[in-house]
Protein backbone atom coordinates (compact mmCIF):
# COMPACT_ATOMS: atom_id res chain seq x y z
CA UNK A 1 0.00 0.00 0.00
CA UNK A 2 1.32 3.45 -0.87
CA UNK A 3 1.00 6.40 1.47
CA UNK A 4 1.77 10.02 0.52
CA UNK A 5 2.13 13.30 2.35
CA UNK A 6 -1.15 15.14 1.94
CA UNK A 7 -2.95 18.28 3.09
CA UNK A 8 -6.32 18.23 4.84
CA UNK A 9 -8.07 21.52 4.09
CA UNK A 10 -11.57 22.96 3.87
CA UNK A 11 -12.85 22.84 0.28
CA UNK A 12 -13.82 26.50 0.56
CA UNK A 13 -10.27 27.50 1.49
CA UNK A 14 -8.68 25.34 -1.22
CA UNK A 15 -10.90 27.04 -3.78
CA UNK A 16 -10.61 30.55 -2.31
CA UNK A 17 -6.79 30.44 -2.22
CA UNK A 18 -6.41 28.31 -5.39
CA UNK A 19 -4.69 25.41 -3.64
CA UNK A 20 -4.73 22.30 -5.83
CA UNK A 21 -1.36 20.84 -4.88
CA UNK A 22 1.15 20.76 -2.06
CA UNK A 23 3.27 23.15 -4.16
CA UNK A 24 0.36 25.64 -4.25
CA UNK A 25 0.14 25.41 -0.46
CA UNK A 26 3.89 26.04 -0.14
CA UNK A 27 3.82 29.08 -2.48
CA UNK A 28 1.22 31.04 -0.51
CA UNK A 29 1.38 32.51 2.98
CA UNK A 30 -2.27 33.02 3.95
CA UNK A 31 -3.21 29.42 4.76
CA UNK A 32 -1.13 28.28 7.72
CA UNK A 33 -0.45 24.58 8.26
CA UNK A 34 0.66 22.15 10.89
CA UNK A 35 1.99 18.60 11.22
CA UNK A 36 1.88 16.03 13.99
CA UNK A 37 4.79 16.81 16.32
CA UNK A 38 7.40 14.06 16.04
CA UNK A 39 5.40 12.26 13.32
CA UNK A 40 6.72 10.80 10.09
CA UNK A 41 5.45 13.77 8.05
CA UNK A 42 7.49 16.17 10.16
CA UNK A 43 10.57 13.94 9.85
CA UNK A 44 10.10 13.67 6.07
CA UNK A 45 9.65 17.42 5.58
CA UNK A 46 12.59 18.27 7.85
CA UNK A 47 14.99 15.98 5.97
CA UNK A 48 13.70 16.38 2.42
CA UNK A 49 15.66 18.13 -0.31
CA UNK A 50 12.65 18.64 -2.58
CA UNK A 51 12.09 22.38 -3.11
CA UNK A 52 8.42 22.15 -2.14
CA UNK A 53 9.22 20.36 1.11
CA UNK A 54 12.04 22.81 1.88
CA UNK A 55 9.57 25.71 1.43
CA UNK A 56 7.00 24.05 3.68
CA UNK A 57 9.58 23.28 6.35
CA UNK A 58 10.93 26.87 6.27
CA UNK A 59 7.40 28.27 6.73
CA UNK A 60 6.73 25.84 9.58
CA UNK A 61 10.05 26.70 11.20
CA UNK A 62 9.08 30.41 11.15
CA UNK A 63 5.74 29.60 12.83
CA UNK A 64 7.44 27.60 15.60
CA UNK A 65 5.20 25.47 17.84
CA UNK A 66 2.05 26.82 16.14
CA UNK A 67 2.93 24.58 13.18
CA UNK A 68 2.78 21.40 15.28
CA UNK A 69 -0.10 19.56 16.91
CA UNK A 70 -0.05 16.84 19.56
CA UNK A 71 -2.64 14.56 17.95
CA UNK A 72 -4.16 13.93 14.54
CA UNK A 73 -7.56 14.86 16.00
CA UNK A 74 -6.15 18.22 17.07
CA UNK A 75 -4.88 18.86 13.53
CA UNK A 76 -8.20 17.91 11.98
CA UNK A 77 -10.04 19.97 14.58
CA UNK A 78 -7.89 22.99 13.79
CA UNK A 79 -8.82 22.71 10.09
CA UNK A 80 -12.52 22.26 10.86
CA UNK A 81 -12.47 25.28 13.20
CA UNK A 82 -10.52 27.46 10.75
CA UNK A 83 -12.19 30.55 9.34
CA UNK A 84 -11.81 32.60 6.17
CA UNK A 85 -9.76 35.07 8.20
CA UNK A 86 -7.54 32.33 9.66
CA UNK A 87 -7.50 29.35 7.27
CA UNK A 88 -5.59 26.21 8.25
CA UNK A 89 -4.41 23.01 6.61
CA UNK A 90 -3.11 19.88 8.31
CA UNK A 91 -0.28 17.90 6.70
CA UNK A 92 -0.12 14.19 7.39
CA UNK A 93 -0.21 10.78 5.71
CA UNK A 94 -2.75 10.53 2.89
CA UNK A 95 -4.41 7.35 4.16
CA UNK A 96 -5.20 8.87 7.54
CA UNK A 97 -6.46 12.09 6.00
CA UNK A 98 -8.56 10.36 3.34
CA UNK A 99 -10.27 8.33 6.03
CA UNK A 100 -11.08 11.47 8.02
CA UNK A 101 -12.15 13.41 4.92
CA UNK A 102 -14.59 10.61 4.18
CA UNK A 103 -16.42 11.57 7.35
CA UNK A 104 -17.04 15.17 6.26
CA UNK A 105 -18.33 16.94 3.18
CA UNK A 106 -16.62 20.30 3.68
CA UNK A 107 -12.99 19.17 3.48
CA UNK A 108 -10.70 17.69 0.88
CA UNK A 109 -7.34 15.94 0.77
CA UNK A 110 -4.64 17.24 -1.54
CA UNK A 111 -1.97 14.60 -2.14
CA UNK A 112 1.72 15.20 -2.82
CA UNK A 113 2.63 12.63 -5.50
CA UNK A 114 6.36 13.16 -4.89
CA UNK A 115 6.42 11.76 -1.36
CA UNK A 116 5.65 8.07 -1.26
CA UNK A 117 5.79 5.83 1.78
CA UNK A 118 5.14 2.15 1.27
CA UNK A 119 3.22 0.32 3.98
CA UNK A 120 3.77 -3.39 4.49
CA UNK A 121 2.92 -6.21 6.82
CA UNK A 122 6.18 -7.56 8.24
CA UNK A 123 6.58 -11.16 9.34
CA UNK A 124 9.72 -13.08 10.13
CA UNK A 125 11.03 -15.10 7.17
CA UNK A 126 10.97 -18.20 9.34
CA UNK A 127 7.42 -17.61 10.57
CA UNK A 128 5.02 -20.47 10.01
CA UNK A 129 2.36 -17.89 9.12
CA UNK A 130 4.35 -16.11 6.38
CA UNK A 131 3.08 -18.17 3.45
CA UNK A 132 -0.49 -18.29 4.75
CA UNK A 133 -0.59 -14.50 5.23
CA UNK A 134 0.96 -13.90 1.80
CA UNK A 135 -1.54 -16.19 0.11
CA UNK A 136 -4.48 -14.72 2.00
CA UNK A 137 -3.47 -11.17 1.08
CA UNK A 138 -2.95 -12.15 -2.56
CA UNK A 139 -6.35 -13.86 -2.59
CA UNK A 140 -7.98 -10.76 -1.07
CA UNK A 141 -6.28 -8.57 -3.71
CA UNK A 142 -7.28 -10.81 -6.62
CA UNK A 143 -10.82 -11.26 -5.33
CA UNK A 144 -11.15 -7.45 -4.95
CA UNK A 145 -11.81 -7.90 -1.23
CA UNK A 146 -9.10 -5.33 -0.36
CA UNK A 147 -10.79 -2.70 -2.55
CA UNK A 148 -14.14 -3.54 -0.99
CA UNK A 149 -12.71 -3.03 2.52
CA UNK A 150 -10.93 0.16 1.48
CA UNK A 151 -14.15 1.59 -0.01
CA UNK A 152 -16.14 0.49 3.04
CA UNK A 153 -13.84 2.18 5.54
CA UNK A 154 -12.16 5.05 3.71
CA UNK A 155 -14.45 6.40 1.02
CA UNK A 156 -16.87 9.27 1.25
CA UNK A 157 -19.74 8.88 3.64
CA UNK A 158 -23.05 10.55 2.80
CA UNK A 159 -22.85 14.27 3.56
CA UNK A 160 -24.45 15.47 6.73
CA UNK A 161 -26.69 18.51 6.76
CA UNK A 162 -24.82 20.10 9.63
CA UNK A 163 -21.09 20.68 9.92
CA UNK A 164 -21.51 20.03 13.64
CA UNK A 165 -22.63 16.46 13.00
CA UNK A 166 -19.00 15.34 12.86
CA UNK A 167 -17.83 13.62 15.99
CA UNK A 168 -14.35 12.46 16.86
CA UNK A 169 -16.00 9.81 19.00
CA UNK A 170 -17.67 8.28 15.93
CA UNK A 171 -14.30 8.40 14.13
CA UNK A 172 -12.67 6.57 17.04
CA UNK A 173 -15.50 4.04 17.00
CA UNK A 174 -15.00 3.42 13.25
CA UNK A 175 -11.24 3.09 13.76
CA UNK A 176 -11.89 0.59 16.56
CA UNK A 177 -14.21 -1.39 14.24
CA UNK A 178 -11.53 -1.35 11.52
CA UNK A 179 -8.88 -2.53 13.99
CA UNK A 180 -11.22 -5.30 15.11
CA UNK A 181 -11.81 -6.33 11.49
CA UNK A 182 -8.08 -6.48 10.76
CA UNK A 183 -7.47 -8.43 13.96
CA UNK A 184 -10.26 -10.87 13.04
CA UNK A 185 -8.78 -11.40 9.55
CA UNK A 186 -5.29 -12.01 10.94
CA UNK A 187 -6.54 -14.34 13.68
CA UNK A 188 -8.68 -16.20 11.16
CA UNK A 189 -5.66 -16.72 8.97
CA UNK A 190 -3.54 -17.93 11.86
CA UNK A 191 -6.03 -20.53 13.08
Amino acid sequence: MVNHIAAFIKKRHASQFNIRSIADLARQSTVKYAVLAGGSTEVTLRGSRLDVHVQIWAAMHREGNASRVRTIQEGIGRVVASTDERPWAFLSESLTLRYNAGQRCDVEVIVDPLSRHYLSLAVSLSSEYRDRLSLAILYMLEDDEMNFLRRKWWHQRPCRTSANAFSFHSTKRRALHLSSLILAVVLGLLL
